[in-house]
């Protein structure tokens, strides 16, 4: 009989607080890691300043920690939280400036990521990241935007006199 693995909440916060991460790179992170198996969204929490995209592990979730293939150790994560925001905000732990981007793995069955994966964090990002860890005490639930905080979207259609835009151009909203 096996005991039960440890586990630990991994967040990547950068070193600096860095900057505002600007609305492409965020898309260009989550589609990597979506496109990768590595982490795929299923929840979301969007306000007018701030996203919280929330994450499952991907069949190649496993990469992020070991090279090969998976090892029979459960998931290799709980659940993994990208937050990205127009102000810089206290982390959820360790001892790091506040910041407008943070990645957190909760529940990791790993203490350390594979240094590929950092690496691609911090080009996708573009800034230095620190990682701090902690034992994992539990999943916490999601955030719920306060009514005050929902972000408010224009109405679909062109208003009269103003004129559409260009050709090429495409909104999205996360």
């Amino acid at each position: 009989m096996t005991t039960p693995r440890d586990r630990f909440d991994l967040l990547f916060v950068p070193t600096d607080g860095g900057h505002v991460l600007p609305d492409a790179a965020a898309r260009s992170l989550l589609r990597q890691l979506a496109t990768l198996q590595l982490a795929v969204p299923f929840d979301e929490a969007v306000a007018a300043t701030w996203v919280e995209v929330y994450m499952q592990p991907g069949p190649a979730a496993h990469l992020l920690f070991v090279e090969g293939p998976a090892p029979e150790i459960g998931p290799p994560f709980l659940e993994a939280v990208f937050r990205f925001s127009e102000a810089r905000t206290e982390p959820p732990f360790g001892d790091g400036p506040p910041s407008a981007v943070f990645l957190e793995l909760r529940g990791a069955a790993y203490p350390d990521v594979l240094g590929t994966f950092r690496q691609r964090l911090a080009e996708v990002l573009g800034m230095r990241l620190a990682l701090h860890r902690r034992p994992h005490e539990g999943v916490p639930p999601h955030r719920v935007v306060p009514e005050s905080e929902k972000r408010v979207l224009p109405e679909k259609g062109a208003s009269p006199g103003s004129t559409r835009g260009a050709v090429g151009v495409r909104i999205e909203e996360f």
